[in-house]
Order: C-alpha cells, then sequence, then structure tokens
C-alpha cells in the first residue's frame, strides 16, 4: 500500500482547511475573527483537556473567555494587545485564587490556566495586523511544509530526529520540510515580494525552522500527559490544537521579522 488511509484523510482535511481559510482571509473582517474564535476556544479545551482529566468546566470556560477577549480587544486596536495582556493576567491570578481550595495548588492551577491563555490567543492575535498577503503566506507555508515533511519521512524517513518528544518524525522528513519552506518563500516573494530574494530564503528558513518547533513543542506536551492527540475533532490530523501548533510559533516569528524588512 502506497499511502495509509490516514494519509489520504490528512490531505483532505487539510484541503478542505485551506480552502475554508483562503475564503475567510478573502472575505476579512468579522469573518475572519469569528474563525479565529472558533479556532482558539476549540484549542483552549482541547489544551485544559490535557491537564484537567476531571471536568473543570469553570476553570476552563473562564478560560475560552479570556481567549476571546484578548483575540477581541486585539482585533478591534493592535495598541491595545499589551495592555490586555496585562489585564488577562490580573484576572486570572484573581480567579484562580478564588477558585483555589487548597493553596498548596494555586501555583500549580494558575501556572496551568496562564499557560494555555497566553500559548494560544496571545501567539495567534497578531494575525489581525498582518494583510491578507502576510496571512495567506503563513498559513501556506505551514501546510506546505507539514505535508512534504509528512510526505517525504513517511516514504525515505528511518532516522527519528527526536524520538523522545515526537517518536514519527525522521531527519530526512524535517530537511525536506524545510527545504519546501525555502522555495515556497523564494516563489512568493518572486511574485508578489517587495525585497530581495535573499531575504525571502532567509525567511522561508527561520519560518520553516520556527514551524517544526512549534510542532516538536506541542508534541512535547502530549507526550507529558500520555496522549498522541490533542484531540479527535479533524480526521488525519486529530484535534485543532494539532493543527495550528507551527502556525502559533510562527505568526509573532514573522511579527518581529517585518520590523526589520518589508517582505510584502
Amino acid at each position: 500500500m502506497l499511502f495509509p488511509q490516514q494519509f489520504f484523510l490528512r490531505v483532505i482535511t487539510g484541503c478542505i482547511l485551506f480552502i475554508l481559510l483562503l475564503l475567510t482571509i478573502q472575505a476579512s473582517g468579522i469573518y475572519l475573527l469569528v474563525l479565529v474564535l472558533i479556532f482558539i476556544s476549540l484549542a483552549l479545551l482541547e489544551f485544559y483537556n490535557m491537564f484537567w482529566k476531571e471536568s473543570n468546566f469553570r476553570k476552563k470556560n473562564f478560560a475560552i473567555l479570556m481567549g476571546i477577549i484578548i483575540c477581541t480587544t486585539g482585533w478591534v486596536d493592535s495598541n491595545a494587545i499589551l495592555p490586555i495582556a496585562g489585564i488577562a493576567f490580573i484576572l486570572t491570578t484573581l480567579y484562580t485564587l478564588i477558585e483555589s481550595q487548597n493553596s498548596a495548588e494555586y501555583f500549580e492551577q494558575i501556572g496551568i490556566l496562564l499557560f494555555g491563555i497566553f500559548y494560544i490567543p496571545l501567539l495567534i492575535m497578531p494575525i489581525f495586523t498582518y494583510s491578507a498577503s502576510e496571512q495567506f503566506f503563513l498559513i501556506s507555508l505551514v501546510a506546505i511544509s507539514d505535508t512534504t515533511a509528512y510526505f517525504i519521512g513517511y516514504h525515505y524517513g528511518n532516522n527519528k530526529i527526536w524520538p523522545k518528544v515526537s517518536p514519527n518524525k525522521t531527519i530526512v522528513g524535517s530537511l525536506a520540510g524545510l527545504v519546501a519552506s525555502v522555495i515556497f518563500s523564494i516563489i512568493l516573494g518572486l511574485i508578489i515580494g517587495k525585497t530581495s530574494t535573499i531575504s525571502f530564503i532567509i525567511l522561508g528558513l527561520i519560518l520553516g525552522i520556527t514551524a517544526q518547533l512549534g510542532d516538536f513543542f506541542e508534541s512535547a506536551l502530549k507526550r507529558s500527559q500520555n496522549i498522541k492527540d490533542s484531540g479527535t475533532i479533524l480526521p488525519g490530523h486529530g484535534g485543532i490544537l494539532d493543527r495550528i501548533d507551527s502556525l502559533l510559533f510562527i505568526i509573532p516569528t514573522y511579527g518581529l521579522l517585518k520590523v526589520f524588512c518589508e517582505y510584502f
């Protein structure tokens, strides 16, 4: 069998998601906000289900509410990003203090609660400040890198790159994904870019590495809890967090890089 059934499910689901994202980027405005809010709400729920096996409905709902407030505020005015992050920190610490029955568990609970809020909503929020071309570039780069790494790694990969964290990822697959990131960056740079090809080579290289680090980080979270996927909502991929883990890392990375160079 050339490919397992899981591969075809992964491709079909990925294509549907990609088309949905492209249509949303094209529509922009409130449509993009709504889609991001849906994604971060589901991703937060998956994240907290990893660490809180018991119900903890109130904590999970509070975290999702904070995520929605953070992203909506950032969408309304990007200048409010830092203040709302500070307010979210204050509200979360106060909420956890009130909710904690055992003072010994306070910092453990607040650590999990704060980490999820800052890991997902805060990292994805800068996407609202990017142009449609930049949004398309980042989403496409992650999709192309991930698909190439999976395809090449499945066929030709033998040596694992970091088995303790992610037992299925191979050195060959990782390098292939990185090359694909650079090639895609060069092509898009030649078509609509505003800077030199060498700048897009560096951009593709940095973002390609960062995307894989985001993937490894989420894998480490799952390994720590002895689970394979963060959820089951996406056939072939697992959960929403499994799908956006790389994107979470490259969104702020690109934001820093564009300070020094105008790419699009």
